[in-house]
Parts: C-alpha cells; structure tokens; sequence
C-alpha cells in the first residue's frame, strides 16, 4: 500500500453511539485496522467504559478494566497503539440523566463546568481511564458542548475562555502525566476567542466529512501553535461521496502539515460495515478511485435516500463481493429481512444499544417542516412587522403573491418563504420554539430553525445553523422598494445583512458584509438555501445552465448560477458580487440545499468584505 507517510494515521471507530461490539470482536476491530496499515485505534466510548465514578451510567455491556488491559495486549502484539477516550465536556447526556448534580441545580443534559464538583468528577474519571491505559495519545473529545443556558448567560461574551479553561485542566492533568491530549476544533470557530485560551499542549483535529475546495482554517490553527489532525468520516459505508472526502481530506493535510490523518465511522457503525470501512479507506489512502464496493454502496445509500427502489440496489451488491458479512446484512435490509439482520448483527455485537433498536426500521423519507399558518392570497406590496412573544421581531415582506418571513432573534432566519400556496423555504420555527431547550450564543442553539442564512465563515464550511447562534438586530431602510437591515456584533467580526424587495419582482436581493476584528483568520462568504420540493420527479436543477442528473451529495467547484425549476415556480441564484467557490449539493425527495462556498481568504483586521446574491423567482 502506497499511504500518505502521516506519523499518525489513525481509525475511529463510534461504538458508544453505534454499536455495542463483543470484546472478541473489538480486538478482531484493533488487528484489521493494523493490516490495513493504521497506526492508531480510537474507539469513540462515552459511557462504554466502566469506569469507577460513572459506573452508575454504564449499560452492563460497557467495557470493564480487564477488558481494556486485554485490548491494549491486542492492540500491542498487533503493533498498533490504542487510543483512550473520555469526553471532558459536550455529549455528557447519558452521564445527565444518572449524576443530574453534575449538570447544575436546574438539571440538563451538558456538564455544569462552573461547579467544582463537576471538574473534580472529570479529573476523577481521567485518573481512573490512566490506571488502567497505557497510550500516549489520550481523545477527550470537547466537541458540540452544547452550553447550559444559565452559563450561556452567566458568561456572555465569553463562553469561549469558559470552554477552553475546562479543556486545560484536562490537558494540564494527561500532559503532567506524559500523554498528549486530542481536542476536536469546532468549538474554536465557534467561539474563535477561544484560540488565544486554549493550551498548545493539545493537538487540534480538525473534522469534516465531505469534499470542498480547501480547508485553509488547518494553517490558522497551526499559525497559533497547534499541532493539527485533519479528520475525514462517513457513517459506516464509504461509498463515492466519502471517498471524495478523504481524498479532498488527505490533499488538505499534506497541503498545511498536519501530522496526522484520521477516518472517523459515527453513528450507524455495525462490524459488518466497518471491516470494509476500514479496507476501502486504506485503499483510498492509498489514491484509489470508486471501486465496485463504493458503487454498491452508493446505491444503498441512493435508496437510504428514498431516490432508488430496494431492487435496483440489490442488483449493485454483487460489487461487494469481498465483503460477504456486509453484502449479507445490506441484502437483508432490502429485503426487508430484519430477523437475519439481527441473527448477522448478535454475531458479533451485543442485541441492544442504539443502533440495534433501529434494525429493521424501514427509513422514512426526512420531510420539511409544513407550512405553519394557512395561506391567504396577498396582492399588496410592503413589509408587516409584530412581536410575537418568545418569537420576538417578526418581518414579514409580501410583494404581491409572494411572501416570506425573517426572525432577527434567531439568526436573521429566512424562512416561509412561498409563492402563491405553494413552499420554496419551510417554515420550521413554530415547531423549533416547542422543543428548543437551548438559548441564544451555543452550539447548535438554533439548529432545527433551518432557513435561509448567510455565514462568515472562516476556512472552513459550516452549517450556518450552527454558526450564527445570536440575535440579531434590525432596522428599516430608505431606497428603492423594502430594504431592511440587519446587524451582529461578534468578538471576531461585525456583520451586516440587507434584505431588499422590488415591487412586482418576484425574489429579494442579499447583501452580506462581514468586517474582521482581528486579522489572523481566513474567511468567505458561505449560505445554506433548504429549497422544498413538492413534485421531485418533475423537479430539474441546472448549474450554470446545465442539467443536473446526478442526485447524489456532492462538491460542485466553480460553478457560480443555480436554477431549480418545479412546476409551480423556477428559481434563479445569481451571485453578483464575491468570489464563488462552488456549491455543495445535498438532497433528499422533499427537498434540496445547494449551499454556496466563497473563496476563502486572510482577511486583514478591518476590512469590509462583502458579498451579494440575487434570489429570482418566476412562474
């Protein structure tokens, strides 16, 4: 095998979240991903290690310290290095539900890590995991904190500093005992302050899971003197689209010097798709294209996706010939076979967790929120403003038959958007509200909003759903027809939005402008456009005026127009002014997101970069 010559090149394996593997299995895991040419093993645990003082959240089939000596013993003789895991802060909810005193006196579902008591338990569990663990790398995760609102509160402004101080005690605690900390990087860009906090002891990985133009946020974060991982993933199956990740990945890594490369496998994880993952990954490590394995997969992620029927994604499976335990499982899954499923699955993993529940599921086709109120026809031009409590500021603009909403409190969301009765954004707040349990300023506080939203991004896309978690605020503007103004002012950057409607032009013009407040990071104007579709197979995309028949996800580099014709309207995005890198299609029956990607850049503190779209609408 002709790998990248990474001194780390590691294999992560989600068995917390995925499945439950038998310990006989878990060496078995350890010894493949050796041959495979993986010089480190990283099981993704959370509560599947049975460690003293979360004993009480364990289920019985977490891993016990016989079990881990065992594993290293493995793990040794296979001359691989196994890599502990215990999440320091983020995905804590199973630890929650049993120690709620450890998430603060109202209870929840992140640690509370303003509470001594909390960082006492997390040094606690670090020493029990040491006892019994002998590797030099040592993952505690940090990734996703979704923060409490009480410290989202508490500690306006600041959030970063609070998340990165409780990282460095972890940090201090495995450094002073000779192992070298791994912390995911989201919440650096989250909370980019957080950069001037967080200790040069921990190595940075860095995660995205699908193909784009660069990831130019790796030199940012090695310009702050962190050492970096460049992490690629999938959920179980590497089919076309993550292969064409981890080549983008690999590319990314050699370009800025990371030391490492690492395959992440989340979620959906049984041994029956990982032993092929692990193959196919070290094949295409090694620069090989689409093979018939990822052909085959593809088309069972095709009918995953509700675009292909069960039996044109059985006549692919011969391509996976070379993993029969795989070919067997998928084939009995679109059989609708969820008894041998299961009798395959307890071969080697324990019949429960979560992903065992799910066995037999038939997928269900992922659906855009509804319409929230009932349509009635407007032919009037002008901009409706009402507070609606929780809600707060509500803009609603209508230019004859054509209406659309934006809420300045949860991100400058645009969203039910329709022409006469019928959708082009969904309408998802209402339902959003009813379940919400996080505040303004975390980490995916606003995720099930959707909408339509710019982000600065900054070397790096991300969902801007994620991104800009904060209220807005906003004024009218004079000029031609509506304009409003929105405005946010973040410790790295100011941004301005402005919305503008011409009467009897059906669509709006955007503008975006981001001003840096520092100048030692990359960024681009990004957006992410959830379009509904209600008719998919008399639905048509085109890019820059060609047809578009590929459905499945995929990195689209240099086109700049975007056009979805239904047959109720047609709409056409036109970049008017800023670099375009390219779009990002992903797509399920009900709807599509051609999200555009800028250029990404250093940008010089102070500089107003600005870019602008015109969304058209027609009939």
């Amino acid at each position: 095998m002709n790998q990248p010559s990474f001194p780390f090149l590691g294999f992560h394996y989600d068995i917390a979240r995925g499945a439950y593997l038998r310990p006989e299995y878990f060496q078995e895991a350890i010894r493949h991903a050796a041959h495979r040419g993986f010089t480190h093993f990283l099981p993704y645990l959370e509560n599947m290690i049975r460690l003293p003082s979360m004993e009480r959240a364990c289920p019985e089939v977490a891993y016990t310290k016989e079990n881990w000596r065992t594993f290293e013993a493995t793990a040794q003789e296979s001359g691989i290095e196994l890599v502990p895991h215990f999440n320091v802060i983020g995905h804590t909810e199973h630890i929650c539900a049993v120690y709620p005193e450890l998430a603060g006196p109202t209870g929840g579902r992140e640690l509370d890590v303003d509470r001594q008591e909390t960082r006492d338990w997390v040094l606690s569990c670090l020493e029990e995991f040491c006892a019994i663990s002998k590797g030099r790398y040592f993952l505690i995760g940090g990734d996703e904190w979704q923060t409490p609102n009480h410290l989202l509160d508490r500690h306006a402004g600041q959030v970063g500093k609070l998340w990165a101080n409780h990282i460095n005690q972890a940090v201090e605690f495995l450094s002073r005992r000779g192992r070298i900390p791994l912390v995911w990087h989201d919440m650096l860009l989250h909370y980019p302050e957080a950069l001037e906090h967080l200790s040069r002891e921990a190595v940075v990985m860095f995660w995205f899971y699908d193909a784009d133009q660069d990831y130019p946020v790796l030199e940012t974060f090695r310009k702050h003197g962190f050492r970096t991982i460049m992490a690629s993933g999938c959920h179980g199956h590497l089919n076309r689209r993550q292969t064409a990740a981890v080549h983008c990945a690999v590319q990314a890594a050699q370009k800025h010097q990371t030391e490492g490369f690492l395959m992440t496998s989340w979620t959906t994880s049984p041994w029956e798709a990982q032993k092929g993952c692990m193959t196919m990954t070290s094949e295409a490590l090694a620069g090989s294209e689409c093979s018939a394995a990822s052909e085959a997969l593809s088309a069972y992620a095709q009918w995953e996706r509700g675009f292909v029927p069960a039996l044109t994604a059985l006549a692919q499976l011969g391509g996976l010939a070379r993993f029969p335990d795989c070919r067997a499982y998928l084939e009995a899954g679109l059989n609708g076979d969820a008894e041998t499923q299961r009798s395959l699955y307890e071969k080697h993993q324990y019949p429960e967790g979560p992903f065992y529940e799910t066995i037999g599921r038939v997928p269900e086709e992922p659906t855009a929120s509804a319409i929230a109120t009932p349509y009635v026809k407007q032919m009037h031009f002008g901009l409706e403003v009402s507070e609606e409590g929780e809600t707060g500021p509500v803009l609603r603009f209508t230019n004859r038959d054509e209406t659309f909403v934006i809420y300045p409190r949860y991100g400058a969301s645009l969203q039910d958007w329709r022409l006469s009765n019928h959708p082009i954004i969904a309408h998802n707040l209402p339902s959003f509200l009813a379940a919400n349990q996080f505040g303004p300023g975390g980490y995916r506080s606003y995720t099930q909003v959707g909408g339509f939203r710019a982000v600065w991004a900054l070397g790096a896309h991300h969902n801007p759903c994620i991104l800009w978690q904060h209220p807005f605020q906003w004024k009218r503007l004079g000029g031609p027809g509506i304009g409003v103004e929105l405005t946010l002012s973040l410790g790295h950057c100011e941004i301005r939005y402005e919305v503008r409607v011409e009467e009897g032009k059906p669509g709006f013009h955007f503008e975006a402008q981001a001003t840096p407040l520092r100048g030692d990071l990359h960024g681009a104007w990004n957006f992410n456009l959830p379009l509904m579709v209600e008719a998919p197979d008399r639905s048509h995309l085109s890019w820059d005026g060609v047809a578009e028949t590929n459905q499945e996800p995929r990195w689209l580099p240099g086109v700049r127009t975007v056009r979805l014709a239904t047959p109720h309207w047609k709409l056409d995005v036109v970049p008017e002014r800023g670099p375009t890198a390219g779009y990002f299609v992903d797509r399920q029956p009900s709807w599509i997101t051609p999200d555009l990607h800028g250029v990404y850049q250093l940008r010089e503190e102070g500089e107003a970069i600005t870019a602008a779209w015109r969304f058209s609408l027609s009939t």
